[in-house]
């Protein structure tokens, strides 16, 4: 991976990203932490201790089988929905053997249903 890449937007987490023998890029935990850290899912001082443990949980361990029920107990609707939102796209993204091939599979279908910021 070129330093530009790395170095355009160091918040997007390239730097943690690895690549494969042919050069495509890999998913890899710190990557999936950099997406956890991200102010739209980080918890916030309002935050309930159901959304924190989650968090800390998935910081923990990053492809941590979660499902719609665990995250019923958070209590700000926004905070559950954009958990489940991100494990969907974490889902899709592990669900394939590179970074190139989960986003070729995104496009695919019936459509992007993810944000933009996580493209």
């Amino acid at each position: 991976m070129s330093d530009s890449a790395q170095s355009l937007w160091p918040q997007a987490g390239y730097a943690q990203l690895k690549q494969d023998a042919r050069g495509h890029l890999t998913v890899t935990d710190d990557f999936l932490r950099v997406l956890l850290l991200r102010p739209e899912l980080a918890p916030i001082e309002s935050s309930c201790k159901h959304e924190i443990q989650i968090h800390e949980r998935l910081l923990e361990n990053p492809r941590l089988d979660l499902q719609a029920a665990d995250l019923a107990p958070i209590q700000d609707r926004d905070a559950a929905d954009n958990m489940a939102v991100w494990l969907r796209f974490r889902n899709r993204i592990l669900a394939h053997a590179t970074l190139e091939a989960s986003y070729w599979a995104l496009f695919e279908g019936q459509g992007v249903d993810v944000p933009p910021i996580l493209v």
